[in-house]
């Protein structure tokens, strides 16, 4: 009930009574199956994970990197809606210059299919090599096809 009242304080008049109406529906279609209460479980646990993500990030402090770090690169997919202002947010954690590497995907989970994980694996491996100070490693032999046995 406490979650529920903490989203109902968040709510203009008009739209406490359709919520209201909602779970007063949710619950009553609940109590008249009996054991059909995945639902209202499910919903409970959504609003426990939300209200203890907004608790996380209310006290998380971010502080700047610091240390000898000889490279802070940054790779993400080149169909980020937000990549200005996520470069942005990058940029406020390391006083240095941050580079920034666009993947072929369409999100962080697709730069991890077989489709674009060799060009992520590639861009990678030079990088370290660069920030290393020594070549990107040569026997990186890798098939056209990349789930191939």
């Amino acid at each position: 009930m406490h979650l529920y009242r903490e989203e109902l304080s968040k709510l203009a008049g008009h739209e406490r009574i359709s919520y209201v109406f909602r779970k007063a529906f949710t619950v009553g279609a609940t109590l008249a199956y009996g054991n059909k209460t995945k639902r209202l479980t499910r919903e409970l646990h959504q609003l426990e994970v939300a209200r203890a993500n907004r608790r996380g990030l209310r006290l998380y402090r971010r502080e700047p990197l610091t240390g000898a770090l000889r490279a802070f690169e940054v790779f993400m997919s080149n169909h980020h809606p937000n990549w200005s202002s996520e470069e942005s947010a990058w940029k406020v954690l390391w006083n240095g210059e941050v580079k920034f590497h666009h993947i072929r995907a369409k999100d962080s989970g697709d730069m991890l299919t077989a489709k674009n994980v060799v060009e992520l694996g590639r861009t990678i491996a030079e990088r370290l090599g660069s920030a290393s100070g020594s070549p990107a490693p040569q026997g990186m032999a890798v098939s056209a096809d990349p789930i191939a046995k």
